[in-house]
């Protein structure tokens, strides 16, 4: 393969990249959901904390960095010899970069978060074979002549690559996923197995509507979504209420989210759930989470005696772990993409489960009009 023709492959994968960076940073300051089949990852991805840096989309970078490699891969198309090669450097060094940062988030958001976003995906993938051409260009030997059929091919693949990100912005993101996950079937009786006890619901016991969060202290797509959650279901005066179901996940940075949820247990058993709850999710307290000894210090500050944190967190009985399992299996019986997950439980109407970035939408949908109007 001549180097003329790598430089051509980096300006088709640089014209990808920009379609679909661009097409997430304009639905972020359009305000607009992405487009994610059936699908509530991309919407959990994209309003995780490291989504935003500084209050700048993390597409906005990728975007940047797709924008100046297509111009790096249009000016090689007229540079030849020594010139290309530094311009086939610079582009090494930006993709290598962009390639390291995709591999960390795409792990965050497997690890942290339990969920992925395809258009997120598709942007590594694409920054990793730009990674693999620029490497193989930097190796190469530089033409002799310029690429004349290469400055075409840059400019009208980036006319194209923000055409269609404008036209995917008139896809109805909410066409395919709005609705969330549909549970049939299930009758009205039925439903009530999926209501935490009264211990652990915030709101009027007469709302119609009942959104139970299975979560995870240590989540952090569950601590940025937890004001979002009371503020909405403050917004409907009583009609909905909140309940809480733990779902500690297995995975790094969350080793002690299950003494959490146990902690929680025996608070909730003496009437304390929802203070060490605000405790626990108040964001000063988020390190102190990592801890055993933390976790204790918290449950002392709600009024928990020296005996009740070390059965919480160290020496949990049979009767705290049953209760735990129960939340557990009924959480992965719902075949969950990650925490938070909301199931909207109302008499007759379906089941529904949803991600952070659908609850509000499918809430104010025409099917919970009837009863939250």
């Amino acid at each position: 393969m001549t180097v003329s023709t790598l430089n051509r492959l980096s300006i088709i994968f640089a014209a990808l990249g920009l379609f679909v960076a661009g097409y997430l940073t304009l639905s972020h300051y359009q305000a607009k959901d992405v487009f994610c089949g059936t699908s509530t990852s991309c919407a959990d991805v994209l309003k995780s904390p490291l989504a935003n840096v500084g209050g700048i989309p993390t597409a906005a970078f990728g975007l940047a960095a797709y924008v100046i490699l297509l111009l790096l891969s249009f000016k090689r198309t007229t540079s030849i010899q020594e010139q290309f090669t530094k311009l086939a450097r610079v582009g090494f060094g930006i993709s290598a970069a962009g390639f390291l940062i995709s591999v960390f988030l795409i792990y965050y958001a497997l690890a942290a978060i339990g969920a992925q976003c395809y258009w997120c995906m598709a942007s590594a993938a694409i920054m990793t074979v730009l990674f693999a051409l620029h490497g193989a260009m930097v190796k190469a030997v530089a033409p002799e002549e310029p690429d004349k059929a290469g400055m075409p091919l840059a400019v009208g693949g980036a006319m194209l690559a923000i055409a269609a990100a404008f036209i995917m912005l008139n896809v109805e993101a909410g066409k395919a996923p709005a609705g969330g996950t549909r549970i049939t079937g299930v009758t009205d009786a039925q439903k009530r197995l999926y209501l935490p006890a009264a211990s652990r619901m915030k709101g009027d016991e007469n709302a119609k509507v009942t959104v139970v969060e299975y979560m995870d202290v240590n989540c952090p797509p569950c601590r940025l979504a937890a004001p979002m959650v009371e503020e909405l279901i403050s917004s409907y005066g009583g009609k909905v209420r909140l309940g809480i179901k733990h779902a500690p996940q297995p995975i790094p940075g969350h080793e002690t989210s299950p003494n959490a949820a146990s902690l929680l247990t025996v608070a909730e058993s003496k009437g304390k759930f929802w203070e060490l709850y605000d405790l626990m999710m108040d964001p000063k307290n988020e390190a102190t989470l990592k801890s055993k000894d933390g976790l204790k210090a918290l449950g002392k500050e709600v009024g928990l005696t020296d005996a009740e944190v070390n059965k919480g967190v160290d020496t949990p009985d049979n009767l705290i772990l049953d209760t735990l399992s129960k939340d557990l299996d009924q959480f992965m019986s719902l075949n969950p993409p990650g925490t938070p997950l909301f199931l909207i439980v109302a008499d007759g109407k379906d089941l529904r489960h949803v991600g952070p970035g659908q609850l509000t939408k499918v809430l104010e949908s025409a099917e919970y009009a009837d009863l939250l109007k």
